[in-house]
């Protein structure tokens, strides 16, 4: 029974540890890049082939330079560079260095072994946003259900209601379609002499 609470003691002050140092990167680490380096390490640029917006990417390096070495902060090449006093090689070029407690939280991040939340996905380019693509003009689905008229908007709801499985109701009569339009217009049903005269016109315009 004593050994089980030493145990229970052990595990309940090293779980928060290990906590800690993920979030090391969520709440301290990543915004210091977003702000500072993603202009010119992540998804619309890459400098020297490095991108910075996840931490696979940035253990990963360019083609030529691994930047992160973990738990080994000193030989790690992204601190040397952001804590540089030659202008030309500190990082980020534009700008104000960085803070010392923004080197402080990079530095406890790579001795920590550099973690990363779990399932962190690069961001989106925003050039895949829907209002930077060209429209295309799809191909009209066949339609199935004559419930449906020969509109080439029904098509498309006909095609859906196939993917759900999903059936039509038949089309409305004259007196439902009426009393729905009028609704729809002007928010009041038909009088009985509107029903009765849109009943009696047979016209297709009517």
């Amino acid at each position: 029974m004593r050994f089980t609470l030493i145990t229970i003691c052990l595990l309940g002050s090293v779980a928060p540890t290990l906590a800690d140092e993920s979030r090391i990167y969520v709440d301290r680490v990543k915004p210091i890049l977003k702000a500072r380096c993603y202009a010119c390490h992540g998804v619309l640029k890459q400098e020297g082939g490095l991108r910075l917006d996840t931490v696979a990417l940035a253990v990963k390096g360019s083609a030529t330079v691994i930047v992160i070495k973990p738990r080994d902060a000193a030989g790690s090449p992204l601190l040397n560079r952001v804590t540089s006093t030659d202008e030309a090689e500190r990082m980020p070029p534009e700008g104000e260095p960085l803070k010392p407690d923004e080197i402080a939280a990079l530095r406890d991040w790579i001795n920590h072994g550099a973690p990363a939340p779990v399932e962190e996905t690069p961001e989106r380019d925003p050039r895949d946003h829907w209002a930077f693509q060209s429209p295309i003009r799809p191909k009209i689905p066949a339609l199935e259900h004559s419930a449906l008229s020969n509109n080439p908007i029904d098509s498309f709801i006909d095609a859906a209601h196939k993917t759900r499985g999903l059936t039509p109701q038949p089309m409305a009569d004259k007196k439902v379609w009426l009393r729905r339009v009028m609704l729809d217009l002007i928010g009041l049903p038909p009088t009985r002499d509107e029903l009765d005269a849109f009943l009696a016109d047979d016209a297709a315009d009517a």
